[in-house]
């Protein structure tokens, strides 16, 4: 699949579980690719583990371009729009703290 296209959406999870055989055909593939996925863990595995193959094939890979993961990446734009050119951050860490009644649900791989 990765070899037939130029740009792979992948929408199917948990990824820990299903993502690193898509991510690895696109690099080798030199195909783009772009998910939604919210598991921290498997984002990072995968840029270590893929983002210098994908460097030298010439393709981009980005996770988490889900609706969920918009005020993020908003909070990373405000923070590097507060540095004064030429300073530009060197990294940006958030934390999620989620307070919820009682019985409510949340996506178990996004959380675990």
């Amino acid at each position: 699949m990765a070899q037939s296209t130029r740009l792979l959406l992948n929408c199917v999870g948990p990824f820990r579980h299903w993502g690193e055989g898509v991510v690895k055909a696109c690099a080798e593939a030199s195909t783009n690719y772009l998910d939604i996925c919210g598991e921290p863990e498997f984002i990072e595995r995968m840029e270590l583990r893929y983002s210098a193959a994908a460097a030298v094939a010439g393709c981009l890979m980005a996770s988490a371009a889900g609706f969920d993961s918009v005020p993020a990446d908003m909070g990373v734009l405000f923070a590097a729009r507060a540095f004064q050119p030429p300073a530009v951050p060197a990294a940006v860490e958030a934390v999620i703290s989620v307070q919820a009644p009682k019985g409510t649900k949340i996506h178990y791989a996004t959380w675990r």
